[in-house]
């Protein structure tokens, strides 16, 4: 393996792209993961005005959402072979 290709392999786990895939999937999966246990849902069900429950949940996937259509958008731009667009990080939403 050239040094090109391995400086090339170290820098692209660093791409702002690539951290910020791994911090959406890492975000929709925590999110699957406690909606599928049974005690957090019937946790959530029993308290449901509780800022630490659904209202959680709820703003993670607002997050989450912005982000997903940055990355499909940014993908689309590079498969089309159209440079990139500067980008900002969306804004969070506030609790409800």
């Amino acid at each position: 393996m050239s040094l090109m290709a391995i400086i090339l392999w170290a820098l692209h786990a660093l791409s702002p792209w690539r951290q910020m895939h791994e911090r959406a999937r890492n975000l929709l999966k925590a999110s699957i993961r406690y909606l599928h246990d049974p005690d957090m849902v019937g946790w959530l069900g029993a308290n449901p005005d509780d800022p630490s429950g659904i209202a959680l949940i709820e703003r993670g996937l607002d997050v989450l959402s912005p982000n997903i259509d940055l990355l499909i958008y940014q993908r689309a731009r590079e498969i089309l072979g159209l440079k990139p667009v500067s980008w900002a990080t969306p804004r969070r939403s506030p609790p409800q």
